[in-house]
């Protein structure tokens, strides 16, 4: 009886290393498409110049402390496009995975480009921290 449960759990557990990886690939796809598209609807639709009773606003003025650099505009830049040619990238290997191309390429491309991510962010936040400390000093 010990043995027919042991090679049941087996069975079970075997059937994982059985499933479609198309599903998965999908749902990195996804995740991929859904990171490139919040950078570019920020890039280009969430904070671009719009008009209000004739007026031009534009998002980042805000931001500006005195005539120097605009932390909050050039952390955001960074961090919107490199959301979009990341995110972008890893969507077209994940889909090209699904369909079983460049399996190798999207594995390398999810390490390095994660990474890049990872790196990336951390130049936003250090950006973002000269921002913040810019604007205590000069209050």
């Amino acid at each position: 009886m010990a043995a027919v449960t042991a090679w049941n759990r087996v069975k079970d557990l075997s059937t994982f290393q059985m499933l479609n990886p198309m599903g998965a690939n999908l749902a990195y796809f996804g995740v991929a498409a859904t990171f490139a598209m919040s950078g570019a609807l920020m890039a280009f639709r969430y904070r671009a110049e719009y008009k209000v009773s004739g007026t031009t606003v534009k998002p980042y003025d805000a931001g500006k402390i005195g005539s120097n650099t605009n932390y909050w505009q050039l952390a955001d830049q960074i961090r919107n496009f490199s959301y979009l040619g990341i995110g972008g990238v890893l969507a077209l290997t994940s889909l090209m995975a699904t369909f079983g191309v460049a399996v190798g390429l999207n594995a390398q491309a999810w390490m390095w480009l994660g990474l890049i991510g990872t790196l990336t962010d951390t130049v936003v936040g250090l950006i973002r921290f000269l921002g913040y400390d810019k604007a205590y000093s000069d209050s």
